[in-house]
């Protein structure tokens, strides 16, 4: 099963902690976030967002993924803080079918930070944090790869 590792404020992973040790089964829901804009040119195109909203624990994450890449079926997330750093909160999930598109004009990093604020601000509003990594690697492996 595909795994994704995430580091939550300690406030955040102890409320979680305590779902857990309650059996209080954590509601989420998943969906897939595009932003479109910009030009045909390198570095100009389409960024994709997994985003899972974790409904009870009061948080969102987001992952900035891959063009290429798709998630299919169920996968996991682990849950960790500095506090904890061997105490993993797994939690399996799973993407709907619900998409939600945008353009903005820029390069893809200008893309993740309009989405990832907006994402910010749109969840704070409804009290709840919102996280974002970025699991598309970083430049210096994007140019290696080529």
């Amino acid at each position: 099963m595909f795994q994704i590792m995430c580091v939550l404020t300690s406030e955040d992973y102890w409320y979680l902690d305590s779902m857990k040790e309650s059996n209080i089964p954590v509601n989420f829901y998943g969906y897939t976030f595009e932003v479109e804009g910009g030009g045909e040119a390198e570095g100009f195109g389409k960024v994709k967002l997994m985003v899972i909203e974790l409904i009870n624990a009061r948080m969102a994450v987001g992952f900035a993924i891959p063009r290429n890449m798709s998630v299919d079926g169920e996968f996991e997330l682990r849950f960790l803080c500095h506090e904890s750093p061997t105490n993993e909160i797994p939690i399996v999930c799973k993407l709907s079918q619900e998409v939600k598109r945008t353009t903005y004009r820029g390069d893809d990093d200008a893309k993740l930070e309009y989405i990832g604020f907006s994402l910010e601000k749109f969840y704070e509003s409804k009290g709840a944090t919102f996280y974002f990594y970025d699991l598309r690697g970083s430049q210096l492996d994007k140019q290696m790869s080529k």
